[in-house]
């Protein structure tokens, strides 16, 4: 079994233990799953605590991770204005890049898809793995969590997608 599909059982039978009551077995197993897969990390920092806000996914993706970026030099696709079917888009000619993101197809994680390119008809795909996110996702379940998973999204973008979308090498 890969140290993914690992990390996901483990994070699975955490959500289990900690339905049964047993939060400090909870927490082990969700802290074994954050070291196979650093998406479950902000998960096992903050199992077992309650935030009873409702969780708004857009807003705060606006928020914290769409707002910088625009700052820093992209533009929101299509029409200006953000809605889960926008992507961004940045230009450092010769070098284009795309930015997709959103809630992942089975909910409770924030996903990220970076491409950039010179000739489109040869894409290159950003790597989450070099910076600890093998799967491009970071899981949440509350919005304590998902404004952690937003925060962290917005550093790798701002930190490490940005410049390697400019040409720069990866890492």
């Amino acid at each position: 079994m890969s140290a993914t599909a690992t990390a996901y059982e483990l994070a699975a039978h955490a959500d289990n233990a900690l339905r049964a009551g047993n939060l400090d077995k909870a927490r082990k197993l969700m802290a074994k799953a954050a070291e196979l897969n650093g998406g479950y990390a902000i998960r096992a920092a903050h199992l077992g605590e309650e935030d009873w806000r409702r969780m708004s996914v857009g807003r705060t993706l606006v928020r914290v991770i769409v707002k910088p970026l625009v700052a820093a030099g992209c533009t929101i696709e299509p029409l200006g204005k953000w809605s889960s079917t926008s992507y961004l888009v940045r230009h450092s000619p010769p070098w284009h890049m795309s930015l997709f993101m959103g809630p992942v197809k089975f909910g409770k994680a924030l996903g990220v898809n970076a491409a950039r390119w010179t000739d489109p008809k040869e894409l290159e795909y950003f790597q989450f793995a070099d910076v600890g996110l093998p799967f491009g996702q970071i899981n949440y379940t509350t919005q304590t969590e998902l404004e952690e998973a937003c925060l962290q999204w917005r550093d790798v973008l701002l930190i490490s997608v940005l410049p390697w979308g400019e040409g720069e090498a990866a890492g």
